[in-house]
């Protein structure tokens, strides 16, 4: 993707519905788990800040990715997303 995204719905829009779908339940799980995080697009990605960077999170053509700023608990809501890679399960 070489866009500039300015929203993360913009971003959300590129991807393809199965893809989408990951995402918006990511992104609905990050605003459960930290609702006063402000949401954000960082390094062209869409991004949660609380006190500093919370977590990144990605689409791919094949999975999707996430990135903890920190030690940061994976809440127990990522779990299903670990069956698309590169998402660890928390331990």
């Amino acid at each position: 993707m070489n866009a500039k995204f300015q929203t993360v719905e913009e971003y959300i829009a590129t991807f393809p519905p199965k893809t989408k779908k990951f995402l918006k339940d990511i992104r609905a799980t990050i605003k459960l788990a930290a609702p006063q995080a402000e949401e954000t697009i960082s390094y062209n990605m869409p991004a949660f800040k609380l006190h500093g960077m919370l977590v990144w999170y990605a689409g791919y053509k094949e999975h999707i990715g996430e990135l903890r700023q920190g030690v940061v608990p994976c809440p127990a809501s990522f779990v299903p997303f670990a069956s698309l890679g590169n998402i660890p399960e928390p331990p």
